[in-house]
């Protein structure tokens, strides 16, 4: 890749103007964009060579960087523990937080959290000491379980850094370690808090596995006329739990 692009700057780019270049893939896409932002295009004295020099720099200096945005590449799933994986993953772009799980697998039951669409990291960020305490009393007080014995994970692992980045676009990319998650911990039951349509896939193959789903804290706390039902759904999953007994 790195040739190749040296290639074609050398057969077209002129100090005042860009070359026109194709690519294959967001990868290539995202190195591209990379070195043609890179301060030294704007610089319109700066010589053809030196162009050259610098901008095989900044693609040597791009692919060391994807060693750690893609580390599948250098390990294996399987050799990599999972919050190495979350921390080292750079797919979706640049973020602002990154989501690990927390808890354990004690109760057999696995909460899978999907943040409401169309919310700021400012409000997101406003209501979370009340969605954690709205979460600990319709899991604690309706089951009977402390939130430190359930697998609580997020289905998309971090927080974008940008509110261009499609949700649809990052669950593809966190899909695999969701699947991981469901593998590692093999929950009996699955509550998903939030919009569950982007897990059918998944929920198609885990025929061994009761799922339910209610609504997101922060969205309850929003609207509390959705309280009723979440907590008709907890009643009949702690019933089913207490037949599993």
């Amino acid at each position: 890749m790195k040739e190749k692009l040296i290639e074609i700057l050398k057969n077209s780019l002129k100090p005042s103007s860009l070359p026109f270049v194709l690519y294959r893939n967001e990868e290539e896409k995202a190195l591209i964009d990379a070195v043609f932002n890179a301060e030294i295009f704007r610089e319109e004295k700066t010589s053809a060579s030196a162009v050259l020099q610098k901008t095989e720099d900044a693609v040597v200096k791009k692919q060391n960087i994807s060693v750690l945005s893609t580390p599948a590449e250098n390990k294996s799933d399987d050799s990599m523990s999972l919050k190495e994986y979350i921390s080292h993953c750079r797919i979706c772009g640049d973020f602002t937080d990154k989501k690990y799980p927390s808890g354990s697998n004690q109760s057999k039951l696995m909460i899978i959290l999907n943040a409401p669409m169309l919310m700021s990291t400012f409000e997101k960020k406003q209501y979370r000491e009340q969605s954690i305490e709205m979460m600990k009393n319709i899991i604690e007080k309706g089951i009977g379980i402390e939130l430190k014995n359930i697998y609580i994970t997020n289905i998309i692992k971090c927080e974008a850094d940008s509110l261009m980045s499609k949700p649809s676009t990052m669950f593809k990319n966190c899909e695999k370690i969701i699947k991981r998650e469901i593998k590692e911990q093999n929950p009996s039951v699955v509550l998903v808090m939030g919009d569950m349509l982007p897990l059918r896939p998944i929920l198609r193959t885990s025929e061994t596995i009761q799922w339910y789903n209610i609504d997101h804290p922060i969205t309850i706390l929003k609207h509390s006329d959705l309280k009723r039902k979440a907590w008709n759904t907890i009643v009949e999953m702690k019933k089913y739990m207490e037949e599993l007994v």
